[in-house]
């Protein structure tokens, strides 16, 4: 009987925004989102105060006349990013391709500077290079102005995920910097010193955002260095899979998603891991999480409960878990578990995400500009309620270096392999 009350359509969002103007459209979109954010979202003024986001809000709702479509997108994000978690935010707008569209590179942040570690083969010749500008602005004006729409939890997650931001010319137009949305022009510093300019076009077969390894058929650092690649680049796109290291009585074991892979749930693998680990002549299981940004945490609780469980995993020195920017939300839930429950010992750089957070990936879309936003309802205490620190630090701090990563060589393992 609610169904056609006008009143029941405009709290649902089920407004019909076809005859609106452009204007009008936005501003209801903006409208809708207050109130959703208020509704839906676990506390959404935890990080910011009522009044700053709302004079912030104010602010974009006033300037949609003089806003361009990726100009509202970038403010929007700016908006959201306020909200303090890096759940809430604007995801990926599959109705709105001219958004997404992405230039055929990976970058990957090193202490030696923003580098292009693959690209596909027309761009072949950039893989390596240290990039120094987009479309003319520096590579630090450019990773400043994306740290304002990249939604977090810390301060590590936007060097993972500002990664794909810079690979989309859209959004470093509406963030002015860059004229066209179809393209980048990147200047990038080679070994021998000289710099030199290309023009990427983008497009939609690489709107994907990357966050381990490169696409298949791209050209990548690792290869180019020849050799065996190492075991961290060896499979990342597989959820789960294990390799035994004889020499060493080691189980590498890289968990790349919290989900179920097709032929195997996680549940079983996790029953065939630890039969091995029982059953065989290992001494230590490294359990290597830096890619894993996610899933369904109560998928993991069948690994944990093997890892507490195990004898000999129980000893200090027997079990490592590698951790980085790029382990992320149900995967920063198992790493919090593992960390509480067992005496592992944590090597890498930083999680992307904090031991307590608010997590939780719930999609509404705008009815005007179809927008899809998350808008995060669940606070994760996985770790103790006082628990206040911004991520798990590695006690082996063995962060990624590209003279490391261009030689092939991975100094989480090393480090592990080295440990007494």
């Amino acid at each position: 009987s609610l169904h056609d009350d006008p009143r029941f359509r405009k709290l649902l969002g089920a407004v019909d925004t076809s005859k609106m103007t452009r204007e009008e459209g936005l501003r209801h979109d903006l409208s809708f989102l207050a109130r959703e954010l208020k509704r839906k979202h676990y506390d959404a003024f935890r990080k910011v105060s009522r009044d700053e986001f709302e004079a912030a809000w104010k602010r974009l709702h006033e300037d949609v006349p003089r806003l361009s479509d990726t100009q509202f997108a970038v403010r929007l994000m700016q908006l959201m990013r306020l909200v303090g978690d890096g759940h809430t935010g604007l995801l990926p707008p599959t109705a709105r391709p001219e958004l997404v569209k992405a230039v055929p590179v990976q970058f990957f942040y090193f202490p030696e500077g923003l580098h292009v570690v693959a690209a596909a083969p027309a761009h072949a010749d950039l893989v390596g290079a240290q990039v120094v500008r987009f479309n003319n602005h520096p590579v630090e004006k450019v990773t400043e102005a994306l740290h304002t729409i990249v939604s977090r939890d810390n301060e590590l997650w936007p060097k993972m995920i500002g990664t794909h931001f810079m690979r989309l010319p859209a959004i470093l137009n509406g963030l002015g910097l860059g004229a066209d949305t179809e393209k980048l022009t990147l200047t990038v510093r080679g070994r021998d010193g000289r710099e030199h300019t290309a023009t990427l076009a983008a497009g939609l077969e690489f709107a994907r955002p990357i966050r381990s390894y490169a696409p298949e058929g791209w050209v990548t650092v690792p290869q180019r260095a020849g050799g065996q690649l190492p075991l961290y680049l060896k499979n990342t796109t597989t959820p789960y899979w294990f390799e035994y290291l004889p020499e060493t009585k080691t189980v590498y074991f890289q968990y790349n998603s919290v989900r179920n892979a097709e032929g195997e749930t996680l549940e079983k693998f996790a029953e065939r891991l630890f039969k091995f680990v029982e059953e065989q002549d290992v001494e230590k299981l490294v359990l290597d999480m830096r890619w894993n940004n996610g899933g369904n945490t109560y998928l993991s609780m069948p690994l944990l409960h093997g890892l507490i469980r195990s004898r000999k995993l129980s000893r200090r020195g027997h079990l490592f878990v590698v951790i980085g920017r790029g382990t992320f939300s149900a995967a920063q839930n198992t790493a919090t578990f593992i960390e509480r429950h067992t005496p592992a010992i944590f090597v890498g750089e930083p999680t992307g995400s904090s031991p307590n957070f608010v997590g939780e990936d719930n999609p509404t879309l705008l009815p005007y500009s179809k927008l899809p936003v998350s808008i995060s309802d669940l606070y994760w205490q996985t770790s103790w309620p006082t628990d206040r620190r911004p991520w798990i630090a590695p006690l082996l701090y063995a962060p990624p270096t590209f003279d490391l990563y261009r030689a092939n060589r991975d100094p989480a393992m090393e480090a592990i392999l080295a440990y007494r």
